[in-house]
């Protein structure tokens, strides 16, 4: 919702903040909490109450911080709740293929570090899958890479466990892409492989969001 920007635009103006740096803490806060309230739809809805809560919390806060905390505090008591800890792996299992929240994930897992422009692959290919699995197993984000479109093209329904093993991977591979260590990567392992892979994205945004 573009109504999740509204409190960062009280804050900036109250403080009468016209640039802000990307290197300061401010940035830190104010990315957390947009990444918050977008990963948990804290916005959907009716939010003019929740609006005028920030409004009210931002103008009396009495330190030059954007007040997380007490904004998230008020809007449990409205019932919209930023997941934390353990909840973000719940938060996960909700996540799919092509949608914003799964690229707020991917560029939290990845360190913000991807490129405007990218594609994203399921690494066990969806056609090779669908009759097997789940649909929603099948296009969770765990199941998902950020591939550039001609890497992706070429990869199209290959087997990922015969692409992994190609030459052209690099060695670092796996630790960028939160691959898990697993003795094959065969489609009858892919539930196994689902799991450990979320709980590695897991991890990633449970560090982002403390």
């Amino acid at each position: 919702s573009n109504n999740s920007i509204i409190p960062i635009i009280y804050y900036l103006s109250h403080n009468s903040i016209q640039e802000i740096d990307r290197t300061s803490g401010d940035f830190d806060i104010l990315r957390k909490y947009l990444y918050s309230v977008l990963l948990n739809g804290a916005f959907g809805g009716q939010s003019d109450s929740m609006l005028v809560d920030s409004r009210n919390i931002i103008s009396s806060t009495k330190i030059k911080e954007f007040p997380l905390k007490e904004l998230f505090d008020s809007f449990a008591k409205r019932n919209k709740i930023i997941r934390s800890g353990e909840e973000l792996n719940d938060l996960l299992k909700d996540i799919k293929y092509g949608t914003d929240k799964s690229k707020l994930v991917l560029n939290i897992a990845y360190y913000f570090k991807l490129p405007k422009e990218f594609q994203e692959d399921h690494l066990f290919s969806r056609t090779r899958l669908s009759k097997r699995f789940n649909r929603k197993e099948v296009n969770n984000v765990a199941n998902i890479q950020p591939l550039g479109s001609s890497t992706n093209n070429s990869k199209n329904d290959q087997k990922f466990e015969d692409w992994i093993k190609e030459d052209n991977r690099s060695e670092n591979y796996a630790e960028l892409n939160l691959i898990p260590k697993m003795k094959k990567y065969s489609e009858d392992n892919f539930e196994e492989f689902l799991e450990k892979r979320r709980r590695k994205i897991f991890e990633k945004l449970k560090e982002f969001f403390e």
